[in-house]
């Protein structure tokens, strides 16, 4: 996964090293013997993939479909719970796919590096490519597992940039701590660091949690201008227009803001959703001449002939 500044908020997951050394995984605190971890792990394979970046999704139009077993297929992403409790998470690239598997509450810490796997749970990342496949295991016991093709194999500094990317793709899809998170990119690292992690999310809540957070970081002139980049970035119309509905009113009072939310509430549908939107979010009255053609252009979307003539009444004084 290509290093960014969103990145640097989540950083490294060493989970495991090859030097001595005590790590916290869960409530477990483990000590890596080098040497004899070396010794018991099978030689590492000097291929390329094992600095292979993680498999990115791929649009749906583009990505391959990933069989799970016999039953669950997906493509682009999706998730299951499994017959026995698990929680299933995938997602397909164009010629790969990759998957969690999660037992039990895992979690991160609060430096966003390392994977908290308390007693009773157990995390599983697997990804598979045209050149191999590769599986990280953290039992409850504290015990932590590379393996490539079935291997097992060493975390050093050739393969921990790997394990770096499943904690962080982790963070991402399961939304875990993501309001705080998101706060904490932005004291750190700014609002374009912000919007550069949140392409980086599969999921359009998650996204949209970021993207409120965002809110408090953005300057008055940059309003209109973060509103449609952050809608961009929401494809799901609940999410947008939960999006829309969170414009501070402090915003509210800017016809300029206005005439953006309405905007873009003309690209979503229900028309449930738009007429809540418009509940909450009514122009002023009389209504300033620029918003008149933003606003009639969303009422236009209305499916419903008698709900778009009452619309046209209510908000725009149009009687015929």
């Amino acid at each position: 996964m290509p290093g960014t500044r969103g990145d640097a908020a989540v950083g490294g997951a060493h989970a495991v090293h090859v030097r001595p050394r005590s790590i916290r995984v869960g409530a477990v605190l483990m000590l890596v013997a080098g040497p004899q971890m070396a010794a018991a792990a099978t030689a590492i394979p000097t291929f390329a993939r094992l600095a292979d970046p993680l498999c990115v999704q791929a649009p749906s139009e583009r990505a391959r479909t990933a069989r799970f077993d016999s039953v669950l297929s997906f493509r682009g992403a999706g998730g299951a719970r499994l017959s026995d409790g698990t929680l299933l998470m995938v997602w397909t690239g164009v010629d790969c796919f990759g998957w969690f598997r999660l037992q039990g509450d895992v979690s991160v810490d609060t430096t966003w590096r390392h994977l908290v796997v308390p007693r009773g749970a157990r995390f599983v990342a697997h990804e598979e490519t045209p050149r191999g496949q590769r599986d990280y295991t953290i039992d409850s016991n504290g015990s932590a597992t590379l393996t490539i093709d079935g291997r097992a194999t060493v975390i050093d500094s050739v393969t921990a940039p790997w394990v770096d990317a499943v904690v962080r793709e982790f963070v991402r899809r399961s939304g875990v701590g993501a309001a705080r998170r998101a706060n904490e990119i932005l004291r750190k690292q700014g609002l374009q660091a912000l919007i550069d992690e949140v392409a980086r999310v599969a999921h359009p809540e998650t996204r949209l949690q970021y993207l409120v957070a965002g809110f408090s970081a953005v300057k008055d002139s940059g309003r209109v201008g973060f509103l449609r980049n952050a809608s961009e970035l929401l494809d799901d119309p609940f999410a947008r227009t939960a999006l829309l509905r969170a414009v501070p009113r402090a915003w509210r009072a800017d016809a300029t803001v206005l005439q953006c939310v309405y905007e873009e509430a003309a690209r979503v549908e229900p028309d449930d959703l738009v007429e809540q939107l418009l509940r909450e979010m009514p122009p002023p009255s009389p209504i300033p001449s620029a918003l008149r053609p933003s606003l009639g252009r969303l009422i236009a979307t209305i499916q419903s002939v008698d709900r778009r003539a009452a619309l046209r009444a209510l908000y725009l004084g149009d009687r015929s």
